[in-house]
């Protein structure tokens, strides 16, 4: 069974395959409130124009506005791709600790109301065939992975800017992804989401990138040589996360 195959029937495991069908989007607003900058979008337009997966899991889904980019860049070369998105839909500690972060809660009686948010975009969006939502903490969409024996083509990550959450997803996530498989870390230039990143690629046998020059730059993670290389000629802006730093200042 091809890689794509093992994570639909992995998910359809945990997932109510027809989950959008009775979706009432007519009274709900439209928030596309999303993260990307022009220049990240033509970055992840590169990378997976690059290496093309077909499967791909995500941490931190938020309003569902990467997860729509995502699948619109794999239907240009991918008849049927498979996302993943994993969320507790509930915010995190820069959500609830400022007045802006609480107010894209979007509070409902006390609640945040983010996952109807995020699933009305993807059925607006017309990529309801091709996500999938698991909600969920990231730790236990891992473990579930894990225990089926399952890998992808590509993660992305972007749950947390906490250095802890971030180190342990990336170590999580990182036996999930196949040889010529990808990993993806949103807001490199987080201080948390750097010292994470840059400790993880101190290891053998990784090789870390990063789109410089944009204010909130991806890191690009990968397992051999061979692939940094088909990055970079990919897009031309990506140089080395540099090594040594942790160690220097620990």
């Amino acid at each position: 069974m091809d890689t794509r195959a093992q994570f639909v029937n992995f998910l359809e495991k945990y997932q109510n395959v027809s989950l959008y069908h009775d979706l009432d989007i007519s009274g709900l607003p439209v928030d596309e409130q999303g993260f990307q900058s022009p220049e990240n979008k033509r970055f992840f337009g590169d990378v997976f124009n690059t290496f093309r997966p077909r499967c791909l899991l995500e941490l931190g889904s938020w309003k569902g506005t990467s997860a729509i980019m995502f699948a619109r860049l794999m239907l240009k070369y991918c008849e049927n791709p498979v996302i993943a998105c994993v969320d507790t839909w509930i915010g995190s500690i820069e959500h609830w600790t400022s007045a802006e972060g609480r107010k894209r809660l979007a509070l409902r009686h006390g609640y945040p109301s983010l996952y109807e948010r995020f699933a009305t975009n993807i059925v607006r969006a017309s990529v309801a065939a091709y996500v999938t939502p698991l909600p969920m903490l990231t730790k236990t969409a891992i473990e579930l992975a894990k225990r089926s024996r399952v890998c992808v083509d590509a993660v992305y990550v972007d749950a947390s800017h906490e250095y802890a959450e971030v180190l342990e997803d990336v170590c999580g996530v990182w036996d999930l992804i196949g040889e010529d498989g990808i990993l993806i870390a949103d807001d490199y230039n987080a201080p948390g989401v750097r010292r994470a990143i840059q400790e993880f690629c101190e290891r053998p046998g990784v090789f870390g990138l990063y789109n410089a020059g944009v204010p909130w730059p991806e890191a690009l993670i990968v397992k051999k040589q061979v692939m940094r290389e088909r990055a970079i000629a990919g897009h031309t802006s990506l140089i080395d996360i540099p090594r040594g730093i942790t160690a220097s200042t620990a």
